[in-house]
C-alpha cells in the first residue's frame, strides 16, 4: 500500500494548504479579524492535519514506530507551549501564530523524511526558540526604552559580525558562523534583528537631524563586514532592509530607484571581484553546460522539482538527497519534488500572505517606531524567502540562504521566532483593543498620526506581491516546457527510483504500432523491440546508459500517470504501475521502406514532414538488434572497427558533395541578384586553378550552362567558377546562418556542422573543392535535411520532433508536443529561387528518375568522393514532394555506392510513392516483424494497433 499511500496523500497535502491560503486571504480582508474565531479554528485543524498526513504516511511506509510517537510528542508539546503563550498575553495575533505552526509543521515534515535526527533536533530547537520568543511581547511593552538605546544595537551587531569575520569557520568559501561547544552559531541571523531595531529607532526619532547619515553609514559597515565574509546572501537582505526602511522615512520613490542602481553597480562589481559569484551567474544563465562540476547544485535542484511535476512523487517516493545541502538551502526543492508543485505554489501563496500581513499591520500602526519595526521585519522575511526560492528554481541566481521556519538551521530559525515575537509584541500593544471591540478599520486609520508613511508601505506591499507571483510563473514555466528535456539527463539520478515503482511504459507510433514495451515474468522485467534492427537508432534501448528515444523519454517512461483506481488495485495486487506511453512521431511503413531500399549498404536515411517538423523515418546502418543490446554489448563496444552504435543521421559527418551546391546558389543569389538570369558558363569538363585540375563527375563535357542548367547536371566546374567569384566573408555569414558550426535541435543531440574556416583568408584552392561539397566540408544526413526543409517551406525550418505526445497507460494525454519554428534560414524569394533549381534537378537533370511518378518532386543529387581510391564515392539525394506544395522531405546518403542520380534517388522515389499511404493499416508488418523478433516461446503476444497479436510457437 506504499505507493498508494503516498500518492494520496499528496492530493491530503494539496487540499489541506490551498483551504488554509484560502483563509488566510479572506482574514485579509476582514476589517475585524478577530471577530471570525471560525477561522482560525479552522487553520488549527488544518495544521493539525497536515502534520498528522504527514507523519501517518511516514510511519506505513517505513513501519518505524519513532515517527507514530514523535508526532504525538510534538503534537503535545506545541500545543502547551501555544496555550501558554495564549494564557500569558491574552491578545495575540492568532493568525500569526498560526502561519508560523504551519510552516514549522511542513519542515518538521519533510526533514523528517530526510533524516528523523534531524527533525528531532529542529523540534529541540524550536521548542527552546518559541519558550524565548514568549518574553519578546513583553519587552516590546517598553517600547519608549526600546526606542532610546538604536545605538546599542547597532553596537551589538558589529561586533558580532566582526566576530565572525575574524574568527568564524570558513564552509564553502564563506565565514558564516563559529562554534561553541560543538554547536554552530552564525550571528548573521540575529543581526538582522538588531538591524532592524536600529534603523527604525534613528530614522522614527525625526528630532535627531543625522538619522539618515547614522543608518547609512553604520548600515553600510554591517554590509561591508559581510562582503568580506563572502557571505553575499546576508548581505543581499541587509541591503534591502535599509532600503525599503530609509523609503519608509523619506517617502520618496526616489530612493527604490536609487538602490537599484547602486544595487545593480555592487552586482556588477561582485561579479568582477569574486570567482563564486561569477560562476553562480553563469549557472543561473545556463546550468546545463558543466552539471557534473559547477552546476550540479541547481540542476539537482531542477531534476527534483522537474521529476516531481506538479503532483510530486509522494513521501519517501523521490530522491531529495541527492541535492546538496538540500536540509538547509535547497529543502524547497525536496517539497517540490515529494509533495508537488501544485503544493510549492501553495508554500510561495502562504509565505506571501504572511509578509503582506505584516506588511498590513505596519499600515494600520499608530506608532511610527512599530512602522518601521514591522516593515523591516517583512522585508528581511520576505527577502530571505525570494532568495532562497528564487535561488533554488533558477529565477535568480543562488545565494545560499534558508528557507524561514522549514530549512534545518538552528541560527536561522531561532532569529526567525524572535522576529515573529516581536510581531505578536506589537499586534498585543496596537491592534488587540480595536480588534476585540469592533472598532473599524477606518476609524483607526483615521487615529492614525502618520498617515502619509502608508504610501511607501503600499507599494513595498505591490512590489514582493509582484516578486512572489514571477517565482510562481517561472517554476510553472520551467515544469511545463523545460522540465522534461532536463529531467531526462543522464544526471538526474531518480530513473532508478521510479524503476521501483513503475514497470516501463511503451513506445508506439501516432497509428498505434508498438515499437518497445516491457514484459514481466515474476519479479523480472524484460524489454522487447518488436521490430528488432529496423528502429535500432530512433527507438534505441535503454540499458547501457540508453539511446534514441529510450534515452531522451526515460523518465517519462518511468514515470506513471495511471488513474487513482489502477494505482490501488495494483498497490492491492502488490504489483507496479505502468509507466507512461511515449506516442513517437516515426511511421512504420515509412522505416520498413527506408530501412529495406539501404539494403546492406552502410548509410542513413531521414524522412520528415516539412510543415511539422515531425520525423517519420530514421535509419542508419549498420545496426544492432536492441532485444539483445545487453548481451552483445562488450563485444560491441571492445570492437574498436566497429560502428554500429553510431547514428548516422545525427552524428555521422560526410562531405557532402553536390549537395553542397544548393548552399553556392543562394549565396550567388545573394551576392549577385542582378547577374543570376544572366550567368552562363562554357564547361569542357575540366577547370584549372592554382596548378591544379577539376573535373566534372566522369569527367563529363556539359557545354555552354546557365545556372540553372548548372545545377540541373550538377557540373564541377560551373559551380567552381562560382565559387571563386563569391566574397568568402559573405559566404562564411551565411553558413552561420545555415546553422554550420552550431549544435543542431536534434531530438538526440547532433555533431556541429563545419566548413573549416571559410573567411578572407581562404585560398582559391580551398574555395573550388568546398564549392563542391569536397575539402573540408563536412555534413550531417540531419543538417542538410533542415536545409531542405526550409527551402520548401518559404525559409522556415520547424524544430525536428521523434516524439508527439506522453500518454498515460490508459490513454489519458500527459503532455503534448506542438510544432516550433526552430530558425529562418532565409526569405522567401530566396525559397523559391532555390526550390526552382531543385525542380529543375528533376525535369531535367540527375533526379529525372523521379518523373516516373505520378507526382511532381524537386531535389540535388550528389556524389561526395572520400578515401584515396578514385571513383570512390557517397551516394546523395536530397529532396521534397510534391513540388508545388511540399510536404514531405526526405535526405539520403549511401555509403560508397556511387553516383546519387543512380543509387539515392530510386531510394526516394519509393518514400515519395509511400507518403500518401503511410498511415494506412501495418498490422501485418508487425506481425511479421514480432514472429522474427521472438527467440523462444513463452514471451507474452506482441501488441500492434493496441491489438493482441499470435506469438510464435
Amino acid at each position: 500500500m506504499g505507493s498508494f499511500i503516498s500518492e494520496i496523500s499528496n492530493y491530503a497535502f494539496v487540499v489541506i494548504m490551498a483551504i488554509y491560503v484560502v483563509t488566510n486571504i479572506c482574514v485579509f480582508f476582514f476589517k475585524n479579524p478577530e471577530k471570525h474565531k471560525h477561522f482560525y479554528m479552522l487553520q488549527t485543524l488544518l495544521a493539525i492535519s497536515f502534520h498528522a498526513v504527514g507523519y501517518i504516511t511516514l510511519f506505513m511506509r517505513t513501519e518505524d514506530p519513532r515517527y507514530f510517537f514523535f508526532f504525538a510528542f510534538q503534537e503535545i508539546i506545541l500545543f502547551a507551549l501555544v496555550l501558554i503563550f495564549r494564557t500569558i498575553y491574552r491578545s495575540v495575533s492568532r493568525l500569526m501564530l498560526n502561519n508560523v505552526i504551519m510552516l514549522l509543521f511542513v519542515g518538521f515534515t519533510i526533514l523528517g523524511r530526510l533524516a528523523f535526527m534531524n527533525a528531532v533536533r529542529q523540534f529541540v530547537i524550536t521548542v527552546i526558540a518559541l519558550a524565548v520568543s514568549m518574553l519578546i511581547p513583553w519587552i516590546m511593552s517598553h517600547t519608549q526604552f526600546v526606542k532610546k538605546i538604536g545605538y546599542v544595537y547597532c553596537g551589538i551587531g558589529i561586533l558580532a559580525l566582526g566576530a565572525v569575520w575574524l574568527t568564524g569557520e570558513i564552509t564553502n568559501g564563506s565565514k558564516l558562523a563559529f562554534t561553541i561547544e560543538g554547536m554552530s552559531f552564525q550571528p548573521s541571523e540575529f543581526v538582522k534583528i538588531t538591524l532592524v531595531f536600529f534603523v527604525a529607532a534613528l530614522l522614527s526619532n525625526k528630532k535627531d537631524p543625522y538619522r539618515y547619515i547614522s543608518t547609512g553609514l553604520f548600515s553600510l559597515v554591517h554590509v561591508l563586514i559581510l562582503v568580506l565574509s563572502r557571505d553575499l546572501g546576508g548581505a543581499g537582505i541587509y541591503c534591502m532592509i535599509y532600503l525599503f526602511m530609509l523609503y519608509l522615512a523619506n517617502k520618496s520613490v526616489l530612493t527604490l530607484g536609487a538602490g537599484a542602481v547602486l544595487g545593480a553597480g555592487a552586482f556588477w562589481a561582485a561579479l568582477h571581484v569574486f570567482s563564486h559569484v561569477q560562476i553562480r551567474v553563469q549557472n543561473w544563465l545556463n546550468p546545463w553546460t558543466d552539471m557534473s562540476n559547477t552546476g550540479y547544485q541547481i540542476t539537482q535542484s531542477l531534476f527534483a522539482i522537474g521529476t516531481g511535476g506538479w503532483e510530486g512523487m509522494g513521501l519517501l517516493q523521490g530522491d531529495p538527497t541527492s541535492i546538496p545541502y538540500v536540509n538547509e538551502d535547497f529543502v524547497f526543492s525536496a517539497i517540490a519534488e515529494e509533495f508537488g508543485v501544485m503544493f510549492s505554489v501553495l508554500l510561495i501563496l502562504l509565505y506571501l500572505v504572511t509578509i503582506l500581513h505584516i506588511f498590513r499591520m505596519s499600515y494600520r500602526s499608530k506608532e511610527l517606531l512599530h512602522k518601521f519595526l514591522l516593515l523591516g521585519i517583512g522585508v528581511s522575511l520576505g527577502t530571505q524567502v525570494i532568495l532562497t526560492i528564487g535561488g533554488g528554481t533558477r529565477f535568480i541566481p543562488l545565494t545560499g540562504v534558508t528557507l524561514p521556519l522549514i530549512s534545518m538551521g538552528g541560527s536561522s530559525l531561532t532569529a526567525t521566532l524572535l522576529m515573529f515575537g516581536v510581531i505578536q509584541g506589537i499586534y498585543i500593544k496596537e491592534f488587540a483593543y480595536f480588534e476585540n471591540n469592533d472598532v473599524e478599520e477606518e476609524e483607526v486609520t483615521a487615529k492614525k498620526e502618520h498617515k502619509n508613511s502608508n504610501i511607501p508601505i503600499l507599494i513595498s506591499s505591490i512590489l514582493y506581491g509582484l516578486v512572489f507571483l514571477g517565482m510562481i510563473v517561472n517554476l510553472a514555466v520551467y515544469v511545463e516546457t523545460e522540465s522534461y528535456e532536463a529531467i531526462n539527463s543522464i544526471y538526474n539520478p531518480r530513473d532508478e527510483i521510479l524503476a521501483q515503482h513503475n514497470i516501463r511504459g511503451s513506445i508506439v507510433t501516432e497509428q498505434g504500432d508498438v515499437l518497445a514495451y516491457t514484459e514481466v515474468y515474476g519479479d523480472e522485467e524484460h524489454r522487447v523491440y518488436p521490430y528488432n534492427v529496423q528502429f535500432a537508432h530512433v527507438v534505441g534501448y535503454s540499458t547501457n546508459g540508453g539511446m534514441g528515444i529510450e534515452k531522451i523519454a526515460n523518465m517519462s517512461l518511468l514515470q506513471s500517470n495511471a488513474s487513482i483506481s489502477d494505482k490501488v488495485d495494483n498497490d492491492l495486487n502488490r504489483t507496479k504501475d505502468t509507466g507512461d506511453t511515449v506516442v513517437s512521431t516515426l511511421n512504420v511503413r515509412m522505416q520498413e521502406v527506408a530501412f529495406k531500399s539501404l539494403g546492406a549498404f552502410k548509410g542513413a536515411i531521414i524522412v520528415t514532414d516539412i510543415e511539422t517538423g515531425k520525423i517519420l523515418s530514421m535509419v542508419s546502418k549498420p545496426d544492432f538488434d536492441p532485444n539483445y543490446i545487453a548481451e552483445e554489448w562488450d563485444s560491441i563496444i571492445n570492437n574498436s572497427e566497429s560502428s554500429v552504435l553510431l547514428n548516422r543521421v545525427t552524428h555521422g559527418q560526410y562531405p557532402p558533395g553536390s549537395t553542397f551546391k544548393i548552399i553556392d546558389a543562394l549565396e550567388y543569389y545573394r551576392q549577385y541578384p542582378d547577374e543570376v538570369e544572366g550567368y552562363f558558363y562554357q564547361c569542357n569538363g575540366s577547370l584549372r586553378y592554382d596548378e591544379r585540375k577539376i573535373t566534372c563527375y566522369h569527367g563529363t563535357s556539359h557545354g555552354g550552362v546557365d545556372l540553372p542548367r548548372s545545377f540541373a547536371k550538377s557540373c564541377n566546374c560551373s559551380f567552381a567558377n562560382i565559387g571563386l567569384k563569391l566574397n568568402r566573408e559573405a559566404v562564411s555569414n551565411t553558413l552561420a546562418q545555415l546553422l554550420f558550426g552550431q549544435d543542431l535541435p536534434a531530438p538526440f543531440g547532433s555533431s556541429k556542422q563545419s566548413v573549416v574556416h571559410i573567411n578572407g583568408e581562404t585560398n582559391d584552392s580551398e574555395m573550388v573543392q568546398i564549392s563542391i561539397g569536397q575539402g573540408t566540408a563536412l555534413m550531417t544526413p540531419l543538417h542538410l535535411n533542415m536545409i531542405t526543409c526550409a527551402i520548401a517551406n518559404d525559409g522556415q525550418v520547424m524544430t525536428p520532433m521523434v516524439i508527439s505526445r506522453i500518454e498515460s497507460v490508459s490513454g489519458d494525454k500527459v503532455k503534448e508536443y506542438n510544432p516550433e519554428v526552430y530558425a529562418t534560414l532565409m526569405t522567401p524569394e530566396e525559397a523559391e529561387y532555390l526550390g526552382g533549381l531543385m525542380t529543375g534537378v528533376v525535369e531535367n537533370g540527375t533526379g529525372d528518375f523521379l518523373l516516373s511518378a505520378s507526382y511532381t518532386s524537386a531535389g540535388k543529387t550528389g556524389s561526395a568522393e572520400y578515401g584515396t581510391a578514385k571513383g570512390d564515392s557517397h551516394a546523395w539525394f536530397t529532396g521534397y514532394a510534391p513540388a508545388e506544395d511540399p510536404k514531405v522531405a526526405v535526405t539520403i546518403i549511401v555509403e560508397g555506392a556511387g553516383s546519387g542520380g543512380d543509387y539515392a534517388v530510386p531510394i526516394a522515389k519509393r518514400l515519395f510513392d509511400i507518403y500518401p499511404r503511410r498511415n494506412a493499416s501495418s498490422t501485418e508488418a508487425c506481425t511479421a516483424a514480432a514472429v522474427t523478433a521472438a527467440p523462444s516461446s513463452g514471451r507474452k503476444p506482441v501488441l500492434c494497433r493496441g491489438r493482441p497479436q499470435p506469438a510464435p510457437m
